[in-house]
């Protein structure tokens, strides 16, 4: 069991929307890994407060391991009194640093690019979308068609008036040029009707990484200042074309740029396939397993725990997943244990939760490089802890050996090692052979 998640999103202003859709999808990965979840402020906002209680959200009598917080009106006191009255641990989800300074254990900025101070889960890696975008993604990558017919058009879960007008406007121009439009609003099939599509143009808010997972290729405008940061990101990465603010746009620019996109399969398929490399529809659970490893307590191993390292490295499942694997004899251990524990080029942790060993991360240094080593307790296993281990060590090393990056190299039948390097973030840098898969630190912010 995890522990109780309570989560606060803006359910009161035009911006609501955005805030309630990334709860939700947090709450429910957390309950996915185990965990309880409660949303206890949503009486004005009842289409989603039944959309929460879909999802598994209970009121619960338990304190909160964790409260969350994703609300702009959540400035630094804000968050002071929520730990003054004791929630837990106190997480925010902020876009581009509107709240710092922090009164957080963790902060969560799922925007590419992001640059936050640790402890933080920055980089759209961490983009928070529903499980139905990453179920329609795993249906594969649709064919491009020569000339793209449909266009899916969403401008957000509140746009304004002036927005809508000139929505409007763009969509009888597009209309008018043979093309078929579906306009998004309120829908519940959203990641349906976006694989469908050959283009859309969407505002550049949570709209546009939720594209980038289906790999729907898109123009992007941004309807409120806060998005002109992600539409220029996603555009220098070759995710998405962007066009800037809709209101120094015209209807019939709009319009032109769409109709030229529509003629350009390889820029499409281009489109397609960087936004979905960008975006996988993991976020959620990476988000989880990121507040899972600020809850682990990582110590320096040392002499009295040469034993212990010693039992983990010779468990049976341990020794089938090395390289190595026939067993461990003590004296040979003894060695080696004392001379990575002396070793300036070695960091060696003994990691807890709740006070009761659960596994063990080790790193070693070559030049800028640094190899880690990670096993659970067989007691551990199962728990889903893999990837917070890897945080957790993580955030160590980097406060040791700053500028360094960590490097996993697994067997490529290790499945759990491999779906924890993936869920922790790292980038699959190469398969030198068939038998050997190295994972890179894909560093913060990407």
């Amino acid at each position: 069991m995890i522990g109780h998640l309570v989560v606060l999103p803006d359910h009161r202003t035009a911006a609501g929307a955005g805030h309630l859709a990334r709860c939700l999808s947090l709450a429910g990965a957390w309950i996915r890994a185990g965990g309880s979840a409660d949303a206890p402020l949503l009486d004005a906002a009842p289409l989603w407060a039944s959309r929460y209680v879909d999802a598994g959200l209970r009121s619960c009598d338990e304190p909160p391991a964790w409260t969350v917080l994703d609300d702009y009106r959540a400035d630094t006191d804000v968050q002071r009194r929520h730990r003054d009255d004791g929630v837990g641990r106190l997480a925010v989800i902020d876009d581009h640093g509107l709240l710092a300074p922090y009164e957080a254990d963790l902060v969560i900025d799922q925007n590419i690019g992001a640059a936050v101070a640790p402890p933080s889960a920055a980089g759209c890696r961490y983009a928070m979308l529903r499980p139905e975008f990453a179920a329609a993604r795993r249906r594969g990558i649709r064919d491009v068609a020569d000339r793209a017919r449909t266009v899916v058009v969403s401008l957000g879960g509140s746009p304004s008036a002036a927005t809508k007008s000139f929505a409007g406007r763009v969509v009888d121009l597009l209309l008018s040029r043979g093309f078929n439009v579906d306009v998004l609003s309120g829908a519940t099939d959203v990641a349906e009707r976006m694989l469908a599509a050959d283009i859309a143009l969407a505002a550049s808010g949570s709209t546009a990484y939720e594209l980038a997972c289906v790999g729907t290729p898109a123009i992007l405008m941004s309807v409120a200042q806060n998005q002109e940061p992600v539409g220029n990101r996603l555009a220098g990465a070759g995710a998405a074309q962007y066009l800037g603010r809709v209101d120094e746009l015209e209807p019939t620019q709009v319009a032109a740029v769409i109709d030229q996109l529509a003629g350009d399969a390889t820029t499409r398929r281009a489109l397609a396939g960087t936004g979905r490399r960008l975006i996988d529809g993991r976020g959620a659970d990476r988000a989880v397993a990121r507040l899972r490893s600020i809850e682990l307590q990582l110590d320096d191993a040392g002499p009295a725990d040469a034993e212990r390292y010693w039992q983990w490295a010779n468990d049976a499942d341990v020794r089938a997943a090395s390289f190595h694997p026939d067993p461990i004899p003590w004296d040979d251990h003894q060695r080696w244990f004392r001379s990575r524990v002396e070793s300036a080029d070695s960091l060696l942790f003994v990691a807890r939760s709740g006070g009761d060993p659960i596994g063990q991360i080790r790193f070693d240094r070559d030049g800028d490089r640094a190899v880690i080593a990670f096993s659970l307790d067989r007691a551990a296993r199962g728990a889903g802890l893999g990837a917070p281990l890897l945080l957790a060590g993580l955030d160590a090393m980097r406060s040791r050996w700053p500028g360094s990056r960590a490097i996993g190299v697994v067997r490529s039948n290790n499945i759990a090692s491999r779906r924890s390097f993936e869920l922790a973030g790292f980038d699959t840098a190469r398969q030198p052979t068939d038998e050997i898969v190295e994972y890179h630190d894909a560093g913060v912010g990407a």
